[in-house]
């Protein structure tokens, strides 16, 4: 991410991608680290360069927030049609009810109108399966699969399909978002935790998401609340063990 951004402020194109085989310094959202292993994995930063009025910012994060795990998703079933990739709000991709692909979105302004570099980690040929370390938590494409994957043409197919969810308007992508097959779809019933403790503070369910990527969760209390992803609350089906997020 770090190159990615000097690359964009230093006026890198749009769609320019930055590759590594291994992040030393990875992280996640709210800055939680992110273990990204020399393995074959997937580790790819993309310049989303835009053009217009600031007045448009917020329609063009909403685009980049639905449409990544979209294009995640939509590329690993492509690629492997025998594994069935999963939703977690608000942009994770799960295999099996472990985790196989994260993203992180910087906006970066210039003179008001902002860019986005758009990291996406997906574990792909790495060897987690008889892992304890990591198997409770992740896996990757090739433990699911049983399955060498092409990185290549998994790479190639995720941004041709962020190209096309990217000229989709946010409404669309929502509604494409909410289809798609998802741990924390409409009513599922879910845990709120605070991230920082790991303890929980309420159950509910799913009631919906707004199109600035907020959850909209029904408590059992009766209340409603709004959970962003810049806030301290993650959430996980109910049931599920806290799993710290890798």
């Amino acid at each position: 991410m770090e190159v990615a951004a000097r690359e964009l402020r230093e006026g890198a194109p749009h769609s320019t991608i930055v590759l590594a085989e291994e992040m030393t310094q990875g992280r996640g959202r709210r800055g939680s680290s992110w273990i990204s292993p020399k393995d074959g994995n997937l580790y790819v930063t993309l310049i989303l360069r835009a053009s217009g009025e600031p007045s448009l910012n917020a329609y063009r994060r909403s685009q980049a927030n639905f449409a990544t795990p979209l294009a995640v998703a939509r590329a690993v079933k492509d690629t492997e049609p025998t594994l069935n990739p999963m939703i977690r709000w608000p942009r994770a991709v799960e295999i099996g009810g472990h985790k196989v692909s994260g993203s992180l979105i910087e906006v970066h302004d210039e003179e008001g109108i902002e860019h986005f570099a758009v990291g996406i980690g997906i574990n792909v040929n790495a060897e987690f399966c008889n892992n304890e370390t990591f198997s409770q938590n992740v896996t990757s494409l090739r433990c699911a699969s049983q399955k060498v994957i092409d990185r290549e043409l998994l790479l190639a197919q995720v941004c041709s399909n962020l190209d096309e969810l990217l000229e989709t308007p946010p409404d669309d992508l929502q509604k494409q978002y909410l289809r798609w097959p998802s741990v924390t779809e409409l009513d599922s019933e879910v845990s709120l935790l605070d991230k920082t403790s790991k303890q929980p503070i309420v159950d509910g369910k799913v009631h919906g998401i707004t199109t600035s990527m907020d959850l909209v969760v029904e408590a059992d209390n009766g209340s409603q609340i709004e959970v962003s992803e810049v806030g301290t609350i993650t959430v996980f089906p109910k049931g599920r063990r806290y799993r710290a997020e890798l």
